[in-house]
């Protein structure tokens, strides 16, 4: 099946996905969606060409905004691409924030200062973060996986949200 538009496939695939009940969390989903672009090339600040398609969409080379975003399309939340501090304000905004002490799950978006990560491994004890939970994220390398003890830009101040659907 060929589409001349992005946005119409984009728009067929939101009706296509099965509803989630309201507040389920699609974190998973997410993660499966992200992991699409994993070994795809970093660029600070990846900019679409008037008329093309973003280059995170065409794994061209992405930024750590550009690996969450791609996984929310996917799972039906449209949004422009825009820098972390730019998602974290959209993010804000859909009431989506978690907040300390919270019990942490596969799908949640941490933010440290002006970089984002997506927790794709949440592993024992469950809900807590540990040294052997596992991030997928972009910090001036291709997209890859890293654990929390290695996270180049980890910091003990960071923001949490969970996407669920209002649908």
């Amino acid at each position: 099946m060929h589409f001349r538009n992005h946005s119409t496939f984009l728009l067929i695939l939101f009706f296509l996905t099965p509803p989630l009940a309201k507040g389920e969390g699609i974190g998973a989903a997410l993660v499966a969606e992200a992991e699409d672009l994993l070994g795809v090339p970093f660029a600070e600040y990846p900019r679409r060409e008037p008329g093309k398609y973003h280059p995170t969409e065409l794994k061209q080379y992405t930024n750590c905004a550009g690996v969450v975003i791609y996984g929310l399309r996917r799972v039906g939340i449209l949004m422009r691409y825009t820098s972390a501090a730019g998602l974290r304000r959209v993010l804000s905004k859909m009431d989506w924030e978690i907040h300390a002490p919270a019990t942490f799950r596969t799908g949640d978006i941490f933010f440290f200062g002006n970089q984002s990560a997506l927790l794709t491994r949440d592993t024992e004890p469950k809900g807590r973060l540990n040294d052997s939970d596992e991030f997928l994220y972009a910090h001036y390398a291709p997209v890859k996986k890293g654990l929390w003890r290695d996270l180049p830009f980890r910091q003990p101040e960071y923001g949490i949200f969970r996407p669920v659907t209002a649908r």
